[in-house]
């Protein structure tokens, strides 16, 4: 792997190790959303009182990791811990009725 696709990868462990779900883009609705949205950088999303986080991977996984405010908390606590201050940026996104829908019975309060 080259140096930022190695980069990712270990952010995509912190990912999944912090209880982000991984979705695969598998369909060309998916690939559309997946393709709308910056890469390697965290989307903030609020559906009334639900915050969610998204991260887009179209380089090492083709998918994107979907968590809670927990997680994304999870997350930056263990990405510091492993490797000093963060620097994963957060954007925020009003997310639309079709395509990638977060987990809704894992148990990380989604929307």
């Amino acid at each position: 792997l080259s140096g930022c696709a190695y980069w990712v990868k270990d952010k995509e462990q912190v990912l999944d190790l912090s209880g982000f779900q991984r979705q695969s883009a598998d369909t060309p609705e998916r690939q559309s959303k997946l393709a709308g949205l910056p890469s390697h950088e965290f989307v903030r999303s609020v559906r009334g009182t639900q915050i969610s986080y998204t991260w887009a991977d179209p380089i090492v996984c083709n998918c994107l990791w979907v968590g809670s405010e927990q997680n994304y908390k999870r997350f930056r606590t263990m990405l510091a811990s492993r490797s000093g201050p963060t620097n994963a940026r957060t954007s925020s996104y009003t997310p639309g009725s079709e395509g990638w829908q977060a987990p809704v019975s894992h148990g990380y309060g989604l929307p």
